[in-house]
Formats: C-alpha cells, structure tokens, sequence
C-alpha cells in the first residue's frame, strides 16, 4: 500500500530512481545501509514519511477519480 500512496502523491512510479529523485540519493543510501530496499514495503513506508505523504494518499485519489467519472457520466446523461 505504501508504493500505491507514494505513486498516488507523486504520480511517479514506485521505483528506486524516482525515490531518490523525490528525497534524495543520501536519504535513498541511509535506508540502503539499514538493509531496506524497493521491494521491501519498509522502504516505501520511509519514504512516503520523508515526503510527508498522508497514509490514505491512495484511496483519496481513487475516490476522487471515481467522483470525476460520476461528474462526467451525469453531465454526459443532462445532454
């Protein structure tokens, strides 16, 4: 969950090089030498708190995708 909030926030994808290009390679290589990486959700779970992303980033997102469609869908209807 934590690399969905991190690509909801940023809309980059979860991947090493976009973390370091959003923190930072000093902060990227501290969670390196503690054994995290990528794949581990720890990894994401430091990142998204170095970024100040909110734990819900992701459902917020969705739900605001979803309320846009239903915008839509009902203006498409009033035509």
């Amino acid at each position: 969950m934590d690399r969905n909030n991190f690509e909801a926030f940023t809309n980059l994808a979860a991947l090493k090089k976009n973390a370091i290009q959003a923190c930072g390679q000093e902060f990227i290589d501290s969670l390196t030498k503690k054994g995290l990486y990528a794949k581990d959700s720890q990894f994401w779970a430091e990142v998204n708190k170095q970024l100040n992303i909110p734990d819900d980033a992701y459902e917020n997102k969705q739900a605001r995708e979803k309320a846009e469609r239903e915008r839509l869908l009902l203006e498409k209807q009033a035509k």
